[in-house]
């Protein structure tokens, strides 16, 4: 290996993405030297087994994986097949790097949906050029995807973030790794609000709520996204039933202390809003739907008593977890 000084300084455009790089290589002295190599470009993580390599990229959602192909418990092949199978991880780039030079080998792995093979021992320079072209390509794709996944009037996620953020948080909680919670807030009598201000005053208010939530949640590891008209949802993990709750309640005063004025509201003649928030434990299973339906019996229960409250309970979830 060449010294880390030597090294071509990696590309600006790289330099400010926040890029997760998964390296797969059961050998730790060559992984740490790879983080080395690769220092600048991303925030690598390490693992060296085959078994972990698919729950970690699960978890992890990296921007790219370095895969050994010769690792115990599965190979980089089968975890590479692994990956492309499964909707959640089929999207992520994988380089294999590999000491296997047989042109058979190299066949393979890109018939597997790999888009890189690089044979060892390679120069850390071309190392760092060829993983750093590969992150420029998927800030690229990731801007694009960005953009699909915004939501045009508040700029938070849209309806497809949320769709994704319960699918991946829902298989975590299934194989026991995480608790997961939906939260459903609507904004009480906008109806009213848009007939009496007008509706770009009432987008207004929407951008002005959706920034507040945001702000509010994404510092205690929630993510949130416009659910449709007035209404939001929000995704929470590992968060207990009683810091759910209070979350729920704070939300639920922050809206009210925005002070946002409406005409036709009852007292005290603000915006409010009504919540209903489900909590799953882990190693339960349940389907966005039910999660989601749960919630909203719930927001409309809060409707029904008069709005400007929460209400929380536990997910009903029939059969139990996976067995």
């Amino acid at each position: 290996m060449v010294a880390h000084s030597l090294l071509p300084a990696p590309d600006a455009s790289c330099l400010s993405q926040d890029f997760q790089i998964l390296v797969v290589e059961d050998d730790p002295t060559l992984a740490r030297v790879i983080e080395c190599v690769l220092e600048g470009l991303g925030h690598c993580h390490l693992v060296s087994t085959g078994l972990d390599a698919h729950s970690w990229a699960l978890e992890l959602q990296p921007d790219l994986i370095l895969l050994d192909v010769v690792l115990p418990g599965k190979s980089g092949y089968q975890i590479c097949r692994q990956l492309k199978k499964d909707p959640l991880t089929a999207y992520i780039p994988v380089i294999f790097l590999t000491s296997r030079k047989d042109l058979h080998e190299e066949r393979k792995g890109l018939r597997l949906g790999a888009i890189d093979f690089i044979n060892k021992p390679v120069p850390p320079d071309l190392l760092r050029l060829r993983v750093g072209n590969h992150l420029q390509a998927t800030a690229r794709v990731r801007q694009l995807h960005r953009d699909s996944c915004q939501d045009a009037l508040t700029g938070i996620g849209n309806r497809r973030v949320l769709d994704a953020s319960l699918q991946t948080g829902l298989q975590l909680a299934a194989a026991g790794r995480l608790s997961l919670s939906l939260v459903l807030l609507d904004v009480d009598y906008f109806k009213d609000y848009n007939d009496s201000c007008g509706h770009w005053a009432g987008d207004q208010v929407l951008k002005s709520l959706a920034k507040a939530i945001k702000d509010f949640v994404s510092p205690r590891g929630g993510q949130v996204a416009r659910y449709g008209g007035e209404e939001f949802a929000i995704v929470f993990r590992q968060v207990s039933p009683s810091e759910l709750e209070k979350l729920m309640q704070q939300l639920c005063g922050l809206i009210q202390n925005l002070n946002l004025e409406h005409p036709l509201a009852p007292a005290p003649g603000v915006i409010t809003a009504s919540l209903g928030g489900v909590h799953l434990a882990p190693g339960l299973m349940a389907t966005p739907a039910e999660l989601v339906n749960q919630a909203d019996r719930l927001l409309y229960s809060v409707k029904q008593q008069g709005r400007n409250h929460y209400r929380m309970q536990l997910a009903s979830v029939e059969g139990g977890g996976p067995g």
